[in-house]
């Protein structure tokens, strides 16, 4: 009977211990930390404005320069000629707005004609 007292806590003790072992071992189901509650989507500045020209005067193609002018023969960017052209009242940054269909790209270019990223 004294050899079952110890026994017992003994075996029951490296139970929880092996099971403790092999819990450790388990590998993560994620590659990053996910912040709980009720995250907010958050979209890009452009995609939550709609007024995003505001601070931009209308343009016609004439008064486009040379540079952006010639940044625009691309195909990439063909029928520019039609499109809403903008100047930034605060800086050289000139924006074109492409209809297609339903859907509408806009292209920003400095006063050099270099494409400005979004």
């Amino acid at each position: 009977m004294k050899n079952l007292k110890i026994t017992l806590p003994f075996v029951a003790g490296m139970f929880l211990v092996s099971m403790s072992c092999a819990f450790a071992q388990i590998a993560a189901d994620t590659t990053e930390n996910i912040r709980e509650g009720n995250p907010q989507v958050i979209e890009p500045p452009l995609a939550q404005s709609t007024n995003y020209t505001k601070d931009m005067v209308r343009i016609k193609a004439a008064d486009v320069p040379k540079p952006v002018q010639q940044a625009l023969q691309s195909a990439m960017y063909k029928g520019w000629e039609n499109a809403a052209l903008y100047r930034s009242k605060s800086s050289d940054m000139y924006l074109v707005e492409m209809k297609e269909g339903d859907m509408t790209k806009t292209y920003r270019f400095d006063r050099n004609g270099k494409p400005i990223k979004e």
